[in-house]
């Protein structure tokens, strides 16, 4: 098995693996402060704030994060740190996109 490091691999996908730990938290304060509040609130939060892009590509990082995981052969901590931020990314979508599909219907005028 290939011993690599993740801080080896490039400053670039370090800044990758930062921002989508970013994406993550900040979609999950989010999604628990809206979820607390009213129907409208969280209409308004599925229409505005959730995009059907933004599902698809977490989506991808995710299931991108877990083959990196399981075929590449990192050392233990590179591998740990691609698993968790894919279960991570899947988690996001998954909750996204309920809330896009319950409350992101067509306004009514």
């Amino acid at each position: 098995m290939k011993q690599v490091d993740i801080f080896s691999v490039g400053r670039g996908y370090d800044l990758i693996l930062f921002m989508l730990t970013a994406v993550f938290i900040v979609d999950a304060v989010s999604i628990v402060k809206t979820l607390g509040g009213t129907y409208e609130d969280k209409r308004e939060y599925a229409q505005l704030c959730v995009k059907y892009l933004k599902i698809l590509l977490t989506l991808f990082a995710g299931v991108f994060f877990l083959i990196v995981a399981f075929t590449y052969g990192y050392d233990a901590a590179t591998t740990g740190i691609h698993l968790v931020l894919g279960i991570m990314m899947l988690a996001d979508t998954a909750a996204c996109l309920a809330i896009k599909l319950r409350y992101g219907g067509s306004k009514k005028h």
